[in-house]
């Protein structure tokens, strides 16, 4: 299981698991392990909610990679 990310206001789900599956492919091709290319695909979605329409809300693999690491560096640590 890879944890999803919050957003600030869901706008349109559109296109959100193709989303999902672009950020996944990008991943794999770069060779990241399963876990990291969902977590990539995750951010891709959550990119995607934010905005009107399936494609609005895409942005390069820098900027999603640059997403996951601000969110992951602000994330409070979990009890278990």
């Amino acid at each position: 299981m890879v944890p999803g990310f919050k957003v600030k206001r869901v706008i349109d789900t559109t296109g959100a698991g193709d989303s999902f599956c672009s950020g996944f492919l990008a991943a794999y091709s770069k060779g990241l392990d399963f876990k990291k290319c969902a977590l990539v695909g995750n951010a891709a979605g959550a990119h995607c909610v934010m905005a009107k329409g399936a494609t609005e809300g895409i942005k390069s693999y820098d900027e999603i990679m640059s997403f996951i690491n601000e969110k992951i560096l602000c994330r409070k640590p979990t009890k278990k």
